[in-house]
């Protein structure tokens, strides 16, 4: 089984614990992006409103960057959820502008939204999990194979 994942470090916290040694030991590649600092940060969300044809004056008030960057730890999948939808909470509220309250209700939406999905038993339950996560992984990767293999004899 081979698995690519990109942009995890929760994943890689989680690995490092020493219940999950056999688990990273099958990890053959591991990378750890960059974070982004907080000029990145904001040249990361003034790139992302360019890409759709914003280029106005800024969306996001400089207290909303603040509690973007503060709530992500620069972490890139982080930024666009909590940004997502903070966009929608300002839209929802009739804002022309994400403010530091709607980045805060994005992050505390988010944030809630993962303690729900936090496993409330420990043990054989979350074996079960992961060894559920495998099988689907293992399908889906032999599905994309046997296209690939199947691509190339075309090709061939």
């Amino acid at each position: 089984m081979q698995v690519a994942l990109f942009d995890q470090p929760e994943l890689d916290k989680l690995l490092g614990e020493p219940s999950n040694c056999q688990l990273k030991q099958r990890v053959t590649f591991s990378y750890e992006p960059v974070l982004l600092n907080r000029l990145g940060l904001l040249s990361y969300v003034r790139h992302r409103l360019s890409i759709v044809q914003h280029n106005r004056r800024m969306l996001f008030s400089r207290e909303a960057i603040k509690v973007l960057y503060s709530a992500s730890n620069g972490i890139l999948r982080l930024i666009n959820i909590f940004s997502h939808i903070a966009l929608m909470v300002a839209y929802g509220r009739g804002d022309e502008e994400v403010d530091r309250t709607h980045m805060q209700a994005a992050v505390h939406d988010t944030l809630q939204a993962q303690q729900l999905d936090k496993p409330r038993f420990r043990g054989w339950l979350s074996y079960l999990s992961w060894i559920t996560w495998a099988c689907i992984a293992t399908t889906a990767l032999t599905v994309i194979r046997l296209r690939l293999a199947e691509m190339v004899r075309i090709l061939l």
